[in-house]
């Protein structure tokens, strides 16, 4: 729709408060309730995967580490 956020701005605005919550609350767990589109977006760009391929289920818990020593992407997901 005309005037709404594309989902590619939404992810560089969602990994940029990502990073913020990360600084603010480093070596805390800070919970987050996400869109879908977005968290999906996010564990593709983290296991390198086609975002079709993942198979979320509408109230998954997923574990994201913030790692400020890797600015190149920091972020990584603790597999279950």
């Amino acid at each position: 729709m005309p005037g709404e956020e594309s989902i590619h701005d939404g992810y560089t605005r969602f990994t940029n408060e990502l990073i913020e919550l990360g600084a603010r609350h480093s070596c805390e767990k800070v919970r987050s309730f996400l869109m879908e589109s977005l968290i999906r977006t996010l564990l593709a760009e983290i296991k390198d995967v086609e975002i079709y391929k993942l198979q979320l289920s509408n109230c998954d818990v997923i574990e994201i580490i913030y790692d400020p020593q890797n600015p190149s992407f920091p972020f990584s997901v603790v597999e279950n």
